[in-house]
């Protein structure tokens, strides 16, 4: 059974940072502990992540945690078992280990479920891991993290992979290149994404839209298998709007380059060439 600890001024203002406490938590023996140490992310952001280290613990029991998150009541929902246990380790901890990379990944998708896995870590608990995000900043299914001393000496490392998974659309047939894909092409699957660069695109986006190639059963549909559609192409009557508020002015004009929304685009007038922002279909705006 869990114990649901909002400490917030209403029930319609919802925390920012939603964390839990497993009913079995392990860390590496220490002198000082802080929220980090401890908690689960299950939503949040990398600045409410980092925030939980400077949330100080002076001891491991359960209600000195409700003591610290009752003093930070406007930015934590906690999440903890009626019965619950923190277990010391006297060498460094695998379970804290990949808690901690898991909540610097949950924070970069949180919609994403991680496996997290330690290749090597060493067992002497004198040195203190010191993981940041720039560990994980453009880093795809691997990690190495530094041991430091008492006098912040790297002395060692320890290493591991991690894979993610994420409700994704693909196709449930084979389809072939300029098809437009229909709603009875696709289908949501969770799928390993731990590679994957390219842009997801949800069904709506994906909807009506052609494919640049032929594609197979299966495939993870991202935004760069789609043919871009201009939203103006080039010879287009365009309307120009200059301006903005009560003083805006109106005028037709002809498109002189292709563009999507969000782009600049030339447009040539009956008085003289334009450069203005697409804002919509046959809209542009002189900034």
């Amino acid at each position: 059974m869990f114990i649901l600890f909002s400490l917030l001024l209403s029930m319609s203002a919802l925390a920012k940072m939603e964390v839990y406490l497993p009913a079995v938590t392990e860390v590496t023996q220490k002198s000082s502990y802080s929220l980090f140490d401890i908690l689960v992310v299950k939503k949040g952001t990398l600045e409410e992540l980092e925030s939980l280290k400077k949330i100080k613990l002076e001891n491991l029991s359960k209600e000195e945690i409700l003591r610290v998150v009752k003093n930070n009541k406007e930015s934590i929902l906690l999440v903890i078992n009626e019965e619950n246990e923190i277990k010391q380790s006297k060498s460094l901890s695998k379970e804290e280990a990949i808690r901690k990379v898991t909540n610097y990944l949950t924070v970069q998708c949180q919609e994403c479920i991680y496996e997290v896995q330690i290749s090597q870590i060493p067992s002497n608990a004198r040195f203190e891991f010191i993981i940041s995000e720039s560990l994980f900043r453009n880093q795809k299914g691997s990690f190495l993290i530094p041991l430091k001393s008492d006098t912040s000496t790297t002395l060692g490392w320890f290493s591991g992979t991690w894979k993610a998974f994420k409700k994704v659309i693909v196709l449930n047939k084979w389809v072939s290149q300029n098809s437009r894909l229909v709603s009875q092409d696709m289908k949501e699957e969770l799928k390993e994404v731990t590679y994957i660069t390219d842009r997801l695109a949800n069904k709506d986006e994906l909807m009506g839209r052609q494919v640049k190639k032929n594609l197979n059963e299966n495939t993870i549909l991202t935004r760069e298998l789609l043919i871009v559609e201009k939203d103006i192409k080039k010879g287009d009557v365009v309307k120009l709007i200059v301006g903005e508020g009560p003083i805006e002015v109106q005028l037709m004009g002809s498109a002189e380059n292709d563009g999507q929304i969000g782009d600049y685009i030339k447009v040539k007038t009956p008085l003289k060439n334009l450069s203005g922002k697409i804002i919509d279909k046959g809209q542009v705006k002189i900034e």
